[in-house]
């Protein structure tokens, strides 16, 4: 029951959790003749918190009037930086702002997740909005 709660927090602050939260889904797909993995389950006490979310539009998307949302996964290590960053491959934003979206991303920091009290690292996914005004 803990994962809803996890996963209403997540969505309320705009971030999601990825693998810590996904009780019994498989790990990764398997190839032909494999079976699946299990994800470990790992208890989360409390999740990233946002801490500097540097953004920069990129003016070449500006100068073109391009926006769009771009989601963007991140691995939050266990000192709050982030360690891996990669596009959600579903989205058809503009590859400028999924680039931008993904430099600003790596640049955030948090403060890091808990699990019995220590920091773990946490796969979230990060929705980044570029809107002209």
């Amino acid at each position: 029951m803990r994962w809803k709660k996890t996963a209403a927090i997540l969505a309320a602050a705009g971030l999601a959790a990825l693998g810590a939260c996904g009780r019994g889904k498989p790990a990764r797909t398997p190839h032909s003749g494999e079976k699946f993995s299990l994800a470990p389950e790992i208890p989360i006490d409390t999740l990233p918190r946002l801490l500097e979310s540097p953004i920069a539009y990129p003016q070449e998307a500006k100068a073109r009037g391009i926006q769009g949302s771009v989601v963007v996964r991140a691995l939050v290590g266990k000192d709050g930086g982030v360690r891996e960053v990669s596009e959600d491959s579903t989205q058809s934003a503009s590859p400028l702002l999924v680039q931008a979206a993904m430099a600003a991303v790596r640049q955030w920091k948090f403060e890091p997740a808990r699990a019995k009290g220590a920091p773990v690292e946490i796969w979230i996914s990060v929705p980044v909005h570029y809107k002209l005004h």
